[in-house]
């Protein structure tokens, strides 16, 4: 893998595996002027309890963008008990080392994308 070149974006865990480095490239990219222009439908799924992207403030700001693009179509679900896998949570705080104990996606994950996309295919036929 070294010999990659999206090898310079990740970095070993201690564990054994690799993670994503936050590269200024990524780290630094504001999505908002491009929400702001989109007009075709959008299904954003968020998780309460995700630490990688915190749904409350990411939720907010993807629906104030949308709304300025005039969109007249996206869905914005935040799912309870969710962690950043939307493993239902039920002891612990959302921490992804708390998933491998975790036995369930939360309930209505889903069956929210299959009937957001379904009533969607209807409409554009």
């Amino acid at each position: 893998m070294r010999g990659e070149k999206w090898f310079q974006y990740v970095e070993p865990d201690p564990r054994g595996s690799y993670w994503w480095r936050r590269a200024p490239l990524i780290a630094n990219f504001d999505p908002v002027p491009l929400w702001e222009k989109i007009k075709v439908p959008v299904l954003a799924l968020y998780a309460e309890l995700d630490r990688n992207a915190p749904a409350p403030k990411n939720a907010a700001a993807l629906e104030a963008a949308l709304k300025k693009a005039g969109n007249p179509d996206y869905t914005v679900k935040i799912f309870p008990r969710a962690n950043h896998e939307f493993l239902e949570v039920t002891e612990g705080q959302g921490f992804l080392s708390e998933s491998p104990r975790l036995e369930r996606f939360v309930p209505g994950f889903f069956g929210t994308g299959v009937e957001w996309f379904l009533q969607r295919v209807g409409r554009h036929r």
